[in-house]
């Protein structure tokens, strides 16, 4: 056989290699880039004539160790470098690529990488609707929920495994705080990009507490990677260098025979334990073992919940809400009972947790506007939304559709949004409580007071009236700390223009201190306890047409429709 010559073999190589890259790499002896030959912009931010002279722990991101040393193996073995996945360094953020390599045909020693671009997947929601951490950028909790169905069933499409990598980073809020505002920011911003580049299409990662992320990612990607990444950049922007130590675990998916959404909604139930979780409370290694175990509790408590929203095994109770002056009912509140009369509490905190609540939502709302359409007898009625459902883009355009059904009716609804502590998103939630004001029904927040519900809630968010949590009005009769407080809370609202309404009234003491104080409305057990059927208004005349109204309300309790799945 004729010699082979170099030139012309050096130039099939370098054809060869452009087939499936966009950039090519030729490492040195040292490992230090010695031609670099493509599109390198789009890799590493840079001319490919500026990446001369650097190593490859210089463009790989960190915790990329294990790429290079099998690199630096292949050449100096002489073989061939299958593909391997890779993160590369870009200016504000990283960039996901796929690499390989081969030996130099006519330079002994010398190695060559092919680097190609790596599509990314786009997720379900519109980019302009996803709530992010203002300071990494990753997705709130909720809306990594919301798109890790979409995430995994088209990782699966591909034919791919899918793993949930939960990473405990402790000491980078404190890092962050000890820095200046400027570094503390991009230091989180670089913690977001890189965790962001690491994830199945490129945004399924999320900022669940302060020191605390989850990464939904194939099985290219390693999670003990993932964490190393956090402590090598930690360490980068810390004054003193010494970084901080982060741990991580990854869940296999693939193992588990479910359909996408009921893995995707085990994903949600894993992160909100893990996000909760105090220091020492949740084992990653239990969690591990038992991943099948949770998937198939969480279909089974989910399919409990849709049954009893199907089979309507819960109801709606009403309990009247009157103006303190008069003490004649203005509204009243819709309450969910189960079956046996008793609060469906648990069956609540589960829907928020695992991601379905904005079905109960849904429902409840859909029942209240069919009660008021078909009905005008009935006294207004404000319904309870979670603020976790008014933060979902699909659940907030579907009420505005519902609303718009009942033009009539939706004026004598009020919304009263419940857990206001998960509120992530107040621009996003802003929005949507103006929208729902411009159809007329107004809007309430509740437990104003409690917990993360706090002045701020008021000032950043539009509503027409304000619930004082209950823990204020028990022992107001005595407490002349809680007096201060309701007549601060009063006070407030009035500026604001806002209504006030006091829960938890069961005694005339209670009623006359609240109206000193300024309290305009109340409701508890001294004006009205639940009862199954709703109050009509003030100068109904009692008949048969009340019967008649009564056994067209229990039909439609009966008769109504469960929102369709998701």
């Amino acid at each position: 056989m004729a010699p082979q010559d170099p030139k012309r073999e050096r130039a099939r190589f370098v054809a060869t290699a452009f087939a499936r890259a966009d950039l090519l790499l030729e490492l040195d002896a040292q490992g230090r880039i010695s031609y670099a030959l493509g599109a390198a912009s789009w890799a590493v931010g840079r001319g490919a004539e500026e990446l001369i002279g650097k190593t490859l722990d210089e463009i790989f991101a960190p915790g990329s160790s294990k790429v290079r040393d099998t690199i630096r193996l292949a050449a100096q073995q002489g073989r061939r470098l299958r593909p391997e996945r890779v993160l590369l360094r870009r200016a504000g953020g990283f960039t996901r690529a796929n690499i390989a390599g081969f030996p130099v045909p006519d330079a002994p020693g010398n190695f060559a990488l092919s680097i190609a671009h790596e599509e990314e997947e786009p997720v379900a929601t519109p980019a302009n609707e996803v709530q992010r951490s203002p300071e990494t950028g990753l997705r709130e909790p909720a809306s990594f929920a919301a798109d890790a169905t979409a995430a995994i069933k088209a990782a699966r499409d591909r034919g791919e495994d899918v793993k949930l990598t939960l990473v405990e980073a402790p000491g980078v809020t404190a890092l962050k705080n000890s820095m200046t505002v400027a570094a503390g920011s991009e230091f989180m911003q670089q913690v977001g990009a890189f965790l962001k580049a690491g994830s199945v299409g490129g945004d399924t990662a999320s900022q669940v507490a302060d020191d605390k992320f989850s990464v939904l990612h194939g099985t290219g990607v390693d999670g003990n990677v993932l964490a190393a990444g956090i402590a090598e950049l930690a360490k980068a922007h810390d004054p003193k260098g010494k970084g901080i130590v982060a741990k991580a675990y990854a869940l296999k998916l693939d193992d588990v025979d479910m359909s996408s959404p009921d893995v995707a909604r085990a994903v949600a139930f894993a992160v909100s334990r893990f996000a909760e979780a105090q220091d020492g409370e949740f084992s990653l290694d239990s969690l591990s073992s038992s991943i099948e175990e949770l998937v198939e509790k969480t279909v089974k408590d989910v399919a409990q919940f849709r049954g009893a929203l199907a089979g309507q095994g819960f109801s709606l109770v009403f309990q009247p809400i009157v103006d303190l002056a008069t003490e004649q009912p203005l509204y009243q509140e819709a309450l969910t009972r189960l079956q046996d009369g008793s609060s469906p509490f648990r069956m609540v905190t589960f829907a928020e947790e695992i991601g379905v609540i904005a079905e109960l939502d849904q429902s409840v709302v859909t029942q209240v506007l069919t009660m008021l359409d078909k009905d005008p007898s009935i006294l207004d009625i404000t319904a309870n939304v979670s603020a976790r459902s008014l933060q979902s883009a699909a659940f907030s355009n579907e009420l505005e559709k519902l609303l718009e059904r009942f033009p009539d009716a939706r004026q004598r609804m009020l919304i009263e949004v419940t857990e206001s502590k998960r509120i992530a998103n107040f621009d996003f939630t802003a929005k949507v409580l103006e929208r729902i004001r411009k159809l007329k029904v107004r809007v309430c927040l509740d437990d104003f007071g409690a917990g993360a519900t706090t002045f701020e809630y008021l000032r950043l968010l539009p509503f027409d009236v304000v619930k004082i949590d209950g823990g204020y009005i028990k022992d107001l009769g005595d407490n002349l700390r809680d007096r201060a407080f309701v007549r601060a809370m009063a006070e407030l609202s009035k500026e604001l223009g806002l209504v006030t309404v006091a829960e938890w009234v069961e005694a005339r003491k209670q009623a006359d201190v609240l109206k000193t104080l300024g309290v305009q409305r109340g409701q508890g057990f001294l004006f009205g306890r639940a009862a199954e059927k709703p109050l009509r208004k003030p100068g109904f005349v009692e008949s048969d047409n009340v019967a008649a109204a009564d056994a067209r309300v229990d039909k439609l309790r009966r008769q109504a429709v469960a929102p369709k799945r998701r």
